[in-house]
């Protein structure tokens, strides 16, 4: 009984350990960009992003094939997500959002959401 009793607190005990490991949001952000709209000058919004923060495409139109946003990293690559598409972030360093369409004449309009993790 005694060894039954011990062996479900350390269990238990596990379970506390591993489930407080999991990261929590501590903040947001939106970046924001369009181009080609009409009377509006092109906006690419960029910021800061560390390490392990959720980045995910919340807002793309139109909403078709071809429409996506460009996640830019200013000293490590690029990556491209679809409408709804989330990832983390590979390194701490300064993001910038473009949005991307089959034509590049064609108003285009996107967001990002950035996630910070702790």
């Amino acid at each position: 009984m005694c060894h039954a009793v011990g062996a479900a607190l350390l269990i238990a005990g596990v379970v506390c350990v591993s489930a407080s490991q999991t990261p929590k949001p501590v903040s947001s952000y939106i970046l924001k960009s369009w181009q080609n709209q009409p009377g509006k000058a092109d906006q690419a919004d960029h910021k800061p992003v560390h390490e392990g923060s959720l980045m995910a495409c919340t807002n793309v139109e139109p909403k078709k094939d071809g429409s996506e946003c460009l996640l830019k990293y200013e000293n490590d690559g690029k990556m491209y997500l679809q409408f709804n598409q989330t990832i983390t972030a590979t390194s701490t360093d300064e993001v910038r959002l473009t949005c991307v369409t089959k034509d590049p004449t064609e108003p285009v309009r996107c967001e990002a959401t950035i996630t910070v993790l702790k």
